[in-house]
């Protein structure tokens, strides 16, 4: 059974660093906090010379579970197995099978951009721990440049294991393991898949998730009511890949730190934290959430126009936007991770349509071919409805931006981003000229059958995206620290971008402040998703509610704007 194991470089709730995160140093200043690692390693890293060539990171890559519990993808590895000293399974199966990949393209060495140097277990940590070397020229050839560029910049990206095992043990219906240590591994599948009345019958083992129990298929992670936790015990994995996303579900491992580069140690300023994480001017920001909310509050009597007439010329407002190449779209997905890419569009005010979301996923992923083929079938997934967004997910509040990618469809941002000056003159072309929207082929039952069963699962992905994309309240913050974004934009300050022209309504009758969120708030809640399965008038509430309920998103962007119009 081959599994994919997901270890953050995440912030916690508090916003604080995780465990084992710490500061930046290269081989020379090491020593001060070599008794954290294993001897093996402190002694491999001092050893290091520094070179332009190859980047060098030291990765937790997973504790043992008595001491450090399971991931919440549920699976949890014990000491024994985990420390386990061997070509079979173990942690130095890392050193013997598993080389650095981006995003999992582990199916060819061709993708590799480095190796691990060397694999030890920390037995007073309880930890694997792995000195990986990355060659910083090979990165950029598979396409891997933005894993050296941010480790590069103190970023500290996640990791992604790839275990195989021969077989999951459930920690509630499962034999103890104790007893399974004493059993060779063919003895132990003999017995989990003998018939049910047999007396020496083992439940709770399986060796493919076809297999699972029902606790493992439906409870892994949660506790059960005698107190223990549902988790997979893995108690042979051999680790054939360690790969770098920017995903992960894991509260132990980390790429700890940079270990050297060029001979320039790296210290990010706490200042640069403290901005990069939202907490600039804390105190002077929290005052004006409550203001801003209260401005929102106070605008669905005025704003029920802005809205209808938002969303009566939302279809022809979106037809009418180009496609963004498929040649850039390709290039951007096999550069830069999937959540870079839309949030720095996201930036840019541009939202991504669903023919081009599926067409970078699949070529994120290594699937350009059967991106192909389902846009030349014309197959891509139905939307999801208006009002059937999740909530937000909870993930890295590191804004993720990257200027090249807006370059790379600058000409486009007129035509596209529901920012400023771009959203007023396509308004006002509308209002001259009306445009009907064209026909368009969406999921549905005549879609070959090859792919059905991925086209739900997209939906679900836009779903998600959707609802994160809220997350461009860090603009303001943003376009701070990158004056291209604003350039790009056409404007000289983050305050223009919100000027927007009110679809369909004389302006002088609505209060301007009114208008500075709710037109790219509707637009971001309408745009490129199927119409509401609710009345219209059931359709405007939804809307103010959804604005009214995101404050935050205003008292980020309109921080600045908001003082000017509520004289504060």
């Amino acid at each position: 059974m081959d599994k994919r194991l997901f270890f953050p470089s995440r912030i916690d709730e508090e916003g604080m660093y995780q465990l084992f995160v710490t500061e930046v140093v290269n081989p020379g200043d090491f020593s001060k906090v070599a008794t954290e690692y294993d001897p093996k390693i402190a002694a491999l890293i001092k050893g290091i010379v520094p070179s332009p060539s190859y980047t060098y990171v030291l990765v937790n890559a997973l504790g043992a579970s008595e001491f450090w519990g399971s991931n919440v993808n549920g699976d949890s590895f014990p000491e024994r197995g985990l420390g386990h000293e061997g070509n079979g399974y173990g942690y130095k199966t890392f050193e013997l099978y598993a080389r650095p990949f981006p995003h999992h393209r582990n199916k060819s060495d061709e993708f590799a951009f480095g190796k691990v140097m060397a694999s030890v277990y920390n037995t007073r940590m309880h930890r694997v721990e792995l000195l990986l070397q990355l060659d910083v020229k090979r990165a950029r050839i598979v396409g891997a440049g933005y894993v050296i560029n941010r480790i590069l910049k103190g970023e500290l990206p996640d990791v992604s294991m790839g275990a195989r095992v021969p077989f999951d043990v459930c920690s509630i219906c499962g034999p103890p393991i104790e007893t399974l240590w004493e059993l060779p591994v063919q003895e132990i599948l003999r017995r989990a898949y003998l018939p049910n009345n047999n007396p020496q019958k083992f439940n709770g083992i399986a060796k493919r998730f076809s297999d699972y129990c029902e606790h493992l298929k439906g409870c892994i992670g949660k506790i059960w009511h005698d107190g223990r936790i549902v988790t997979a015990v893995n108690m042979y994995p051999k680790f054939f890949d360690i790969s770098f996303v920017f995903i992960g579900a894991d509260s132990t491992a980390k790429v700890l730190r940079k270990v050297a580069t060029a001979g320039q140690p790296f210290f990010m300023p706490s200042a640069m934290l403290a901005e990069q994480f939202g907490v600039y001017k804390g105190q002077e920001k929290r005052a004006n959430i409550g203001k801003v909310a209260e401005l929102i509050k106070d605008i669905p009597a005025k704003d029920v126009q802005v809205i209808r007439g938002t969303l009566s010329k939302m279809d022809s407002l979106t037809c009418c936007e180009p496609d963004i190449n498929k040649n850039t779209l390709d290039n951007l997905s096999s550069q830069f991770p999937l959540k870079t890419i839309l949030d720095s569009l996201g930036y840019g005010g541009v939202l991504v349509k669903p023919r081009e979301f599926q067409r970078m996923v699949l070529v994120s992923k290594g699937y350009k071919d059967v991106a192909d083929v389902m846009d030349s079938n014309n197959v891509c997934f139905d939307p999801p409805a208006r009002d059937e967004l999740p909530a937000p997910t909870n993930s890295s509040l590191i804004p993720s931006f990257d200027s090249s990618i807006l370059e790379s469809i600058k000409q486009l941002l007129p035509q596209r981003s529901f920012f400023g000056p771009a959203l007023n003159k396509r308004v006002v072309v509308l209002n001259i000229k009306k445009v009907a929207p064209p026909l368009t082929k969406t999921a549905s039952s005549d879609v070959p059958d090859q792919y059905k069963h991925i086209l739900d699962g997209f939906s679900k992905m836009y779903a998600q995206y959707r609802s994160d994309l809220i997350k461009v309240a860090h603009l303001e913050s943003i376009s701070r620290r990158n004056p291209y974004l604003l350039g790009a934009l056409g404007v000289e300050t983050s305050d223009e971008l919100w000027k927007l022209a009110a679809v369909g309504v004389d302006a002088k009758k609505v209060p301007w402040q009114a208008l500075l969120a709710i037109v790219p708030l509707t637009y971001l809640y309408a745009a490129h998703l199927k119409r509401a399965g609710i009345k219209n008038n059931e359709e405007l509430n939804v809307i103010q509610k959804f604005i009214t309920n995101n404050p935050s998103f205003t008292s980020a962007t309109l921080f600045n704007v908001s003082k000017a119009a509520l004289r504060i």
